[in-house]
């Protein structure tokens, strides 16, 4: 699965369970995806309202077409998603 970044608005200190029977009668904890945005749909939305997609768009010429922005939002997230990973590996250059 894709680094997504993690949820963008975490609910709380510890990641949500919910109980679920087992083969044998019993119940076991599962973890459960947390609900909501992650952090790459969130820079997604932040690049959409900043106007990254406006013409010259760097990555991919938009022409006005949602579906063309959309790719092209996606792909500015992706790259400030993996900055912020090289950040919080201490790289600053």
């Amino acid at each position: 699965m894709k680094n997504d970044g993690g949820p963008a608005f975490p609910q709380g200190p510890h990641p949500p369970h919910k109980l679920e029977k087992n083969e044998h009668g019993g119940t076991d904890l599962k973890l459960v995806e947390p609900p909501g945005l992650s952090v790459l749909d969130y820079f997604a939305g932040k690049a959409l309202a900043g106007g990254i997609t406006c013409n010259p768009c760097p990555y991919n010429p938009c022409g006005g077409m949602p579906e063309e922005k959309a790719k092209c939002c996606y792909l500015q997230a992706d790259h400030m998603l993996a900055e912020r990973e090289r950040r919080m590996k201490g790289e600053t250059k």
